[in-house]
């Protein structure tokens, strides 16, 4: 007899499909993460596992998808979902949890682990989340709806399918099932599970504690405080082709001596990437080699020292302008966990 009953909610379904963009469909996404994310949590003991909608062509009211899982004895509600911005500018991961009582602090010590595995692959983390409605209570209706019956529910945004920072993490179904497969380790290390064949063993895991709330958690809504920017040097042109000859001679040596490696351990290399989420993202440098309006910039580089104070949660994004403010480089990734960092535009 299961100890442990997870209830799967793949977001959307039917006529309501989330988020259609450049052929990705996030009813189908959900679908494909949720029953990866089934299969592998199967694996460990003492664990059962629903997925709330049957189907991803039947449109299931949030209400009934709380009810499901309550009947079905739950222990939590996860609802799987994949984002997009109205402006295509946003990326990165967040989850959602309770605004209030012991579902908040149970749910943002597993929204941590979910954060976790969305890092060490590369992703931007946008943080453990809460958001109000008018009422002063939770805004997502599927948190809401699982409140209302005392039970414990998690709303995972994996990532922006729009932008081009996370577009290699979505390309593929295989990339949808590899989260689903992340989501599963995430709670496998939340309940300490123990997988079947013994070859993964959580129940040592140390989770993140938090304090209950008195009230409801509200959302952070200010902006960092003491934000600067400082000039620290020109890198010129010819210095910066020195360096980038440099490099691309070290990487040819180093492709020659690698040149006789083993073609088994290159197989293998070839199947653990086949079994993980592409990782590649755009760089700064990549996304820097233009402005705003279009204008080609020469190669010097100027290196900026920016930071920035965030009390309440942490800085994610930064962008900057060259032309007074009319336009702007479109959010990139501040340092992680970090009030400042050195940033390099070329051309300006």
């Amino acid at each position: 007899m299961a100890n442990l009953v997870i209830a799967i909610d793949p977001g959307h379904g039917g006529k309501n499909s989330g988020l259609s963009y450049n052929g990705l469909l996030e009813k189908h996404m959900n679908r494909v993460t949720a029953q990866a994310m089934k299969e592998e949590l199967e694996q460990f003991e003492n664990v059962e596992v629903i997925i709330t909608n049957p189907d991803e062509e039947t449109d299931l009211s949030l209400k009934d998808r709380a009810n499901t899982a309550k009947e079905a004895g739950a222990d939590v509600l996860i609802s799987l979902h994949y984002n997009m911005s109205e402006e295509h500018t946003m990326f990165g991961s967040e989850v959602w949890v309770p605004c209030a009582g012991q579902r908040h602090a149970d749910m943002h010590a597993l929204g941590d682990i979910f954060l976790e595995q969305f890092d060490e692959i590369g992703l931007t983390i946008r943080g453990v989340k809460t958001r109000l409605n008018d009422r002063g209570t939770d805004y997502y209706g599927i948190i809401r709806e699982s409140a209302a019956r005392d039970l414990r529910a998690i709303l995972v945004e994996h990532c922006y399918a729009d932008h081009i920072q996370d577009e290699n993490y979505v390309t593929a179904e295989e990339n949808w099932k590899a989260f689903g497969k992340m989501d599963a380790e995430a709670v496998a290390k939340y309940y300490r599970l123990k997988s079947a064949d013994g070859t993964r063993d959580y129940t040592e895991y140390v989770k993140n504690g938090y304090m209950v709330p008195d009230e409801a958690v509200k959302p952070d809504k200010t902006g960092p405080e003491a934000v600067s920017v400082k000039w620290i040097e020109t890198i010129a042109a010819e210095e910066n082709k020195e360096s980038a000859e440099q490099e691309n001679e070290a990487e040819e040596n180093g492709a020659l001596e690698k040149s006789g490696a083993d073609t088994e351990e290159s197989a293998a290399e070839e199947t653990a990437l086949d079994d993980n989420v592409v990782t590649h993202i755009a760089t700064e440098e990549e996304l820097a080699n233009l402005t705003a309006d279009g204008r080609v910039r020469n190669d010097n580089i100027q290196v900026y020292h920016i930071q920035g104070n965030e009390p309440d949660t942490s800085i994610v994004y930064y962008e900057y302008s060259l032309d007074g403010g009319e336009t702007w480089s479109g959010l990139l990734p501040f340092a992680k966990n970090d009030t400042q960092m050195d940033i390099q535009i070329r051309g300006v």
